[in-house]
């Protein structure tokens, strides 16, 4: 009995011996990602393809990085779930940094612990999940959508003009990779920026009802999934296309020449006279208000003429008359 009972003890040591080397064989693998709640670990965007990752350590784990010489912080990360993880390491004097990734998208991360040969890993992260800022979007160019009225201004020479009461701005947004960016704009009127338009994730905004030739004003913020605004703002600054010219009038001068007039339009610079005849059409630039055009016309033919309205957004709405050959 005395035998067995020795027996048992030593078997008892051996068996105890081996649990724990077996978990510290464990804590040593590299085959898995096991979770440890002594770090925790913060992503957050820098710009449009950065991420800066910081962590914080607790006490324990403190004192058992304090004992490895020359070991390293190894940042793992990858833009989806089954992906393969990539890997950065920094000196273990570090508690955050940053990491280069594709831009636009969610990044995975976690961060292990490693011994001097930079092969062997004593800890491992939870995984923290975060993303970069969205990029400056991009939009397109003014366009113009007007609803105008067609008004006669003189019936002795049939013209008349439309007069556009709305135009619009269009800005598109990037696709997030994962998650669904949303957007703050701010117009500037009456000297100060007032929001329009809130946590909106449609590809686009319009804004009608911009009085022609007016500058307009708009500042745009960028928000990822994780509710991380862009650093700067998308500013956007345009002068509405030009009203339409007034009092239009073309008069005969001799067999093939015209004197064309107009009222000027308040913001345009030049204008664009486009003649019309049934033997095609010519086309002026001037930037006056009176230009002398020719064109061939017969008996009882009308001779078209249109002149649009031009400045730095481009041209505006076109007034037209005619005058018909007697």
């Amino acid at each position: 009995m005395k035998k067995n009972s020795k027996f048992l003890k030593a078997l008892s040591a051996v068996l105890c011996v081996l649990t724990v080397f077996s978990i510290f064989a464990v804590g040593m693998s590299t085959s898995s990602f096991a979770a440890n709640p002594s770090m925790s670990v913060r992503v957050n965007g820098v710009n449009s393809n950065h991420i800066k990752v910081t962590w914080k350590i607790n006490n324990d784990l403190s004192k058992t990085i304090d004992k490895i010489q020359g070991g390293k912080y190894r940042i793992y990360y990858k833009y989806n779930k089954s992906g393969e993880y990539k890997y950065i390491n920094t000196d273990l004097k570090n508690n955050s940094l940053n990491v280069k990734t594709a831009s636009n998208t969610t990044v995975y991360v976690r961060v292990g612990v490693m011994q001097s040969n930079k092969k062997t890993r004593v800890y491992l992260s939870n995984v923290a999940k975060g993303g970069t800022l969205v990029s400056v979007p991009t939009y397109t160019k003014v366009y113009r959508n007007y609803l105008g009225e067609k008004s006669w201004i003189d019936y002795d020479y049939h013209g008349y003009y439309s007069k556009p009461v709305t135009c619009a701005v269009k800005i598109k947004l990037p696709r997030y990779r994962e998650g669904q960016c949303t957007y703050v704009i701010y117009r500037y009127q009456n000297n100060k920026w007032s929001k329009i338009l809130f946590d909106k994730t449609s590809a686009e905004i319009v804004h009608l009802n911009v009085t022609p030739g007016t500058k307009q004003y708009y500042r745009v913020y960028i928000f990822n999934p994780y509710g991380e605004r862009t650093n700067t703002p998308l500013n956007i600054y345009f002068v509405a296309p030009p009203e339409a010219p007034g009092k239009l009038r073309i008069t005969r001068t001799d067999a093939t020449k015209y004197k064309v007039t107009w009222k000027a339009s308040p913001s345009a610079n030049t204008y664009l006279v486009k003649v019309k005849t049934n033997a095609g059409i010519k086309k002026y630039s001037t930037a006056k208000t009176t230009i002398t055009v020719t064109a061939s016309a017969k008996h009882n033919e009308k001779v078209w003429v249109y002149v649009y309205p031009k400045n730095i957004s481009g041209y505006g709405y076109y007034s037209e008359t005619y005058y018909r050959l007697p």
